[in-house]
C-alpha cells in the first residue's frame, strides 16, 4: 500500500519535472528569439548596403561608352565592399 510519504515524494518529483520543463522552454524561447533578432539586424544591414550601392549608382549614373571609365566606376562603387552577396569583387571585375 502506498503511504502518504510516498505520495508526497511522487507529487514533488512530478512538480519538479514540470517546473524544469517550463523553465527550459522559457530559456529556449529566449535563445531563439535572440537569434531571430540578430538575423533581422543582419538582414536590415544587408538591405542598407544594397540601398547604399543603388544610391551610389543612381547618383553617379555613369553613362559612357568607354570601358575603362566603366571599370573605374565599378571599382569606385564597390570600393566599400570586399565581397557582396557571396560574389568577390575581383571575380566581378574579371567577369566585366
Amino acid at each position: 500500500m502506498i503511504t502518504v510519504q510516498k505520495l508526497k515524494v511522487i507529487v514533488f518529483f512530478k512538480a519538479f519535472i514540470l517546473i524544469s520543463l517550463l523553465v527550459a522552454t522559457f530559456f529556449t524561447h529566449n535563445y531563439f528569439s535572440n537569434i531571430d533578432n540578430k538575423l533581422s539586424r543582419q538582414e536590415r544591414s544587408s538591405k542598407g548596403k544594397v540601398s547604399n550601392m543603388e544610391r551610389k549608382i543612381n547618383s553617379f549614373n555613369a553613362k559612357t561608352k568607354d570601358i575603362g571609365e566603366a571599370l573605374a566606376t565599378w571599382e569606385y562603387l564597390t570600393s566599400d565592399y570586399e565581397s557582396f552577396a557571396g560574389l568577390r569583387i575581383s571575380t566581378a571585375k574579371n567577369i566585366i
